[in-house]
């Protein structure tokens, strides 16, 4: 009589795991910042209906995703350490100017809308500071130069 014996052993993580959880946060990063900049989006929308030069404005974040994949294959070693404290602090504080920038800004340059989009700045920085909330402010600060 023959016995099988099995062993449990834990679910590995396998490559996929880090994969998934990146995209699960780029996934609410990008939701965030079409709920929170809305008003934004569609203003570009209609500008481009209308055929104005607003366009080159969404070339940026596919040419920033371009750099950014370029500097992931760029070897650096560096220790795994993360402060969530700091990283709150920092990401807070780019909320603050994002929404400060929507709130004080806007309005007092809203002859110039077409020149400067300030809106869009500020979706830049609210997607930095989300950035930093999520990934950490060690993981963001690497990639600055897509920035």
């Amino acid at each position: 009589m023959t016995v099988v014996t099995t062993t449990l052993t834990p679910p590995r993580r396998g490559a996929a795991y880090p994969f998934v959880r990146t995209s699960v946060r780029w996934v609410m990063i990008v939701a965030a910042t079409l709920v929170a900049f809305h008003s934004t989006w569609l203003k570009l929308f209609y500008e481009l209906r209308a055929g104005t030069t607003g366009g080159f404005v969404l070339i940026v974040p596919p040419l920033a995703a371009l750099v950014a994949v370029g500097i992931t294959h760029r070897r650096r070693n560096e220790l795994p350490i993360h402060d969530r404290q700091t990283d709150t602090i920092v990401a807070t504080l780019l909320f603050a100017v994002s929404l400060a920038i929507k709130a004080l800004l806007m309005p007092r340059y809203a002859p110039t809308y077409q020149l400067m989009h300030l809106d869009v700045l500020a979706a830049w920085v609210f997607v930095c500071g989300a950035c930093v909330a999520m990934f950490g402010l060690r993981t963001t600060s690497r990639y600055w130069l897509a920035c």
